[in-house]
């Protein structure tokens, strides 16, 4: 089975969302593993180790039954500003492993899009590394059924800022922007970008 992992944002020294990781990887295990995990993410963080990295660091436990390693990296924001859309059959991507292959093999037909938003089952879903969002003109909703459900996604579902409904390609007509939201992209980091950057609908 694959190794799986956690991208955690952390923000001057201060790692976030980790109720969110926490509880992701505990299911995980749980699922997969048959028991919940031991690991403490709060105790496993180590401020000597992000020093001298920045304001904005990219934190990533990789982890099965047990956690296997953690490390810290620079961080900066990637624009994208335009989606092919890909249609991908019933690929699965329930849980966060490590291993990305059927992903990456998507991505790779995206020709001169900066990513994919994959369709899956008839259904929009996620693009190769972030859940997506879409604005009606007045509110944001992301896809009811995403290949993973994100933890900065269910954070913006709890407090009501987004809401979910089941998107088929043929309604992205309906809305005005697309953003994306993952562990390291708020709501409000990338510019919005028009739907007609999304490709082939």
């Amino acid at each position: 089975m694959s190794l799986l992992f956690e991208t955690i944002r952390v923000e001057n020294g201060r790692p976030q969302n980790l109720l969110y990781h926490q509880t992701r990887m505990e299911r995980s295990r749980h699922v997969l593993f048959g028991r919940a995990g031991q690991t403490v993410l709060e105790d496993l963080f180590d401020p000597a180790a992000i020093a001298g990295l920045g304001t904005l660091v990219r934190w990533r436990v990789t982890y099965e039954r047990e956690v296997v390693s953690s490390e810290y990296l620079n961080y900066s924001l990637r624009p994208v500003r335009s989606l092919q859309l890909i249609r991908a059959g019933t690929i699965r991507y329930d849980h966060k492993f490590a291993d990305r292959s059927d992903i990456n093999r998507l991505f790779s037909e995206r020709g001169s899009a900066d990513d994919i938003l994959i369709v899956r089952d008839g259904l929009i879903t996620d693009t190769s590394y972030a859940n997506i969002i879409l604005k009606d003109g007045e509110k944001w909703y992301t896809p009811a059924e995403p290949l993973l459900r994100g933890t900065r996604r269910q954070q913006l579902l709890d407090s009501g800022v987004i809401t979910e409904r089941k998107i088929r390609p043929e309604e992205l007509c309906h809305y005005t922007h697309f953003s994306l939201i993952n562990a390291m992209i708020g709501p409000g980091d990338l510019e919005p970008v028009a739907v007609e950057h999304i490709l082939n609908f």
